[in-house]
């Protein structure tokens, strides 16, 4: 286990919550869009990677994760490929 997992075990925090996995999934949607591979002259984002593998992994709760991505790119936060 990692340290964030025994500091959240020890507060009494249920590492594997359905809140704490969505979370997550959106979290990795946004970190994974901010990275590009430079090849030619259009670059290929992660974020195709991110999209199609966290659905895949969470099911429905990836389902929910896109959904807030979504609405974190809606509201204005610079969350989606090629933002700055």
């Amino acid at each position: 286990m990692s340290s964030n997992e025994n500091a959240a075990i020890k507060q009494g925090m249920d590492v594997k919550s359905p809140a704490l996995i969505r979370y997550n999934g959106s979290n990795l949607l946004c970190d994974l869009s901010s990275w590009q591979i430079p090849i030619g002259s259009v670059p290929i984002s992660l974020q195709i990677i991110a999209v199609c593998s966290v659905p895949m992994c969470l099911e429905q709760r990836g389902a929910v994760s896109g959904t807030i991505y979504v609405l974190l790119g809606l509201i204005g936060l610079p969350v989606f490929a090629g933002a700055k």
